[in-house]
Parts: structure tokens; C-alpha cells; sequence
């Protein structure tokens, strides 16, 4: 209490409306005056002025073009860029297959052993006095 009066009596809201016989009339005219308070139309004044502003609605409408309607809209960004990070994982792969098979010819290129190794399973070649038995291994 400074002055005297108590802290709900100072405020705004508050004045004159501060009696201790009638507790429950003074409650509804309090929450009255927060409602209108905090809902009157004066308070939307401010944010009406700004969304009737002619370069608010132009910026608007051109961001809403601009992720929706263009041709190069967002959605297709996100997608490119999705399409893009699947293609560099496929290069990765095939970078490794690549390797992997230059590997193996230069294996083929310096080793006779490894020729024939090839030759047998990936081709199924024998030897003139060798029979070939292809057994396929269902897993």
C-alpha cells in the first residue's frame, strides 16, 4: 500500500471501482472493463492499418507466388534437391563399383590364375576332359 491505497485501486482498469461491500459487483465490473480492454476495436485498429497497407498486400502476394505458383515454386526446389542428394549417393556406389572393377582387371591383366578363375565363373568355361555341374542355391 504506498499512498494509502491499495495496488488495485492505482491501476487504470481499476479506478473507482474498488468497494468492499459489494465484492461480487465489483469482480463483474472488473472482468468487463479487461474485456473491453483487451478486445475493444481500437486495439485491432494497428494491425488492420498494416494488413490494408497496399505494400503489405503486394509483398504478400508476391511470397505466395513466389512458394506456390512459380515455376519455380518451393515444392519443386525441395524435390530437386532431393533427386540431387539420391543422385550423389548412386555416384558414390558406382564411384566404388568403378574401383572395384578396375581392380579386378588389373588382377586379370598381371595374373593367369585370375583369368581363368573369371573365366570359369563368370563365364562357366571348362577344360576339354572337365564336365560342368551349374547348381543353383535358392535362398
Amino acid at each position: 500500500m504506498a499512498n494509502g491505497m491499495p495496488v488495485l485501486q492505482r491501476h487504470p482498469i481499476f479506478a473507482n471501482l474498488y468497494h468492499p461491500c459489494n465484492f461480487s459487483f465489483t469482480i463483474r465490473r472488473v472482468l468487463r472493463k479487461l474485456y473491453h480492454h483487451f478486445f475493444r476495436m481500437n486495439s485491432l485498429k494497428p494491425i488492420i492499418a498494416v494488413l490494408k497497407n497496399k505494400y503489405f498486400i503486394a509483398s504478400l502476394l508476391f511470397v505466395v507466388w513466389m512458394l506456390f505458383f512459380d515455376p519455380k515454386d518451393w515444392v519443386l526446389i525441395q524435390d530437386r534437391r532431393n533427386k540431387l542428394s539420391e543422385l550423389e549417393k548412386s555416384e558414390e556406389v558406382l564411384e566404388q563399383r568403378i574401383k572395384d572393377t578396375r581392380a579386378e582387371l588389373d588382377l586379370l591383366k598381371t595374373n593367369a590364375q585370375t583369368i581363368e578363375q573369371y573365366a570359369r565363373e563368370k563365364y562357366y568355361m571348362k577344360k576339354d576332359n572337365e564336365d560342368l555341374y551349374i547348381v543353383n542355391s535358392e535362398e
